[in-house]
């Protein structure tokens, strides 16, 4: 067993629903079917077959057992990600005032929207992909750091 197994297994079972953001509304209802049928502890629950829980309890069981097995919430994604959006905008003549950089952050926003929804990126990609952005200032005599 991995460490939050072991760490996990002599707790009784109503520890998987003592977090109700961490489980389904009906979490306590499960934790007292299992005890009925005799299951005592979070490790007699992770002793139980995966696929014995999954037929005979539903998903929210399966999702808690593989929180009393020490297991992620899901397995993780296999899917290649697509390659880095980048944008590049230059302005003539400069930005010299605050609002006036305020306005072309949101015009550029849109651009990065726009693209994100061209045929060879998916937008559920773009939607949960982190963002990193990276500005540089360009001033008369060369270029101020990254901000």
């Amino acid at each position: 067993r991995r460490g939050g197994a072991r760490f996990l297994a002599p707790l009784p079972m109503p520890e998987l629903a003592a977090e109700p953001s961490l489980s389904a509304p009906h979490r306590g209802e499960l934790v007292d079917l299992l005890r009925r049928l005799g299951i005592r502890t979070i490790g007699a629950f992770a002793d139980l077959p995966a696929v014995d829980v999954a037929s005979r309890f539903g998903a929210d069981a399966v999702l808690a057992h593989r929180a009393a097995r020490g297991e992620p919430e899901r397995p993780p994604s296999a899917r290649t990600l697509p390659p880095d959006l980048e944008v590049e905008q230059h302005y003539d003549p400069s930005i010299e005032r605050v609002d006036a950089a305020a306005f072309a952050g949101r015009a550029w926003r849109v651009s990065c929207t726009t693209s994100c929804l061209l045929p060879r990126w998916r937008a559920p990609v773009c939607r949960f992909r982190p963002v990193r952005v990276t500005v540089k200032i360009f001033l008369g005599l060369g270029v101020a750091p990254n901000l």
